[in-house]
């Protein structure tokens, strides 16, 4: 068994473990808070990543906040209702869905940039699924 981060033990009506999963050969969870301070309401994301499987030593990789990921428009109440949709398997790169705008977005940790990648009123978060590629070669020669 693998404890989550400390962070999200205890405060559960603060703080959800809202993602896990696996990202450049280590184990992510990300982790959703909500910010009482006055200067910024809404909700931050922490992204932990398990280094030490062994000690069980989850490192903080990256923080981001509703405002910079969803922008004034929706971003008090956007990750109550937004989710993440997947982590990218060689990046840091994370991608959301927003039912607010029916958007999905990317936030690259690395630029901190965020990017949207599509939109649509059609778009589901139920029919999102994660392409693999598979890099190996054909049983079959082709002609």
């Amino acid at each position: 068994m693998i404890r989550l981060p400390h962070v999200v033990v205890g405060y559960w009506w603060r703080r959800k473990c809202i993602y896990f999963g696996q990202s450049q050969g280590y184990l992510h969870c990300i982790t959703k808070e909500k910010v009482f301070n006055s200067h910024e309401k809404g909700h931050k994301l922490s992204i932990w990543v398990l280094l030490d499987y062994e000690a069980q030593e989850w490192v903080l990789k990256d923080t981001v906040s509703s405002l910079q990921l969803f922008g004034e428009k929706c971003h008090r109440n956007i990750l109550v209702n937004s989710e993440v949709a997947d982590i990218h398997l060689d990046c840091n790169v994370i991608f959301f869905f927003s039912p607010c705008e029916h958007k999905f977005i990317a936030y690259d940790m690395d630029s901190k940039k965020v990017s949207v990648f599509a939109t649509s009123k059609c778009i589901s978060r139920l029919k999102v699924g994660r392409y693999v590629p598979h890099f190996s070669e054909s049983p079959a020669p082709l002609k």
